[in-house]
């Protein structure tokens, strides 16, 4: 399933398997960290907007590279990041 609502047998499968985790980083059995990236550039992407009729809003933006971080997260707060132009 792609969008809304997960299936619930799925759901607490996965709460489960989660909570396991969760108490196996409590007893330094595991390191557990949740991770994500996010790029960034100074172009900015805007797929639509909102704006008085008949009047144009405009961004102003220049060329930039990317920025690329990747970041991941321990559940006490501890944060390792790692920035990439790749």
């Amino acid at each position: 399933m792609c969008a809304g609502k997960p299936e619930p047998q799925e759901y607490k499968r996965k709460e489960a398997e989660l909570d396991d985790l969760k108490q196996k980083d409590d007893e330094n059995i595991i390191e557990l960290y949740f991770m994500d990236e996010s790029g960034f550039c100074l172009i900015p992407y805007v797929p639509y907007g909102w704006q008085p009729l008949g009047q144009y809003l405009g961004i102003l933006s220049r060329m930039s590279d990317r920025l690329n971080v990747l970041g991941f997260l321990r559940r006490n707060g501890e944060l390792e990041s790692y920035v990439s132009k790749q």
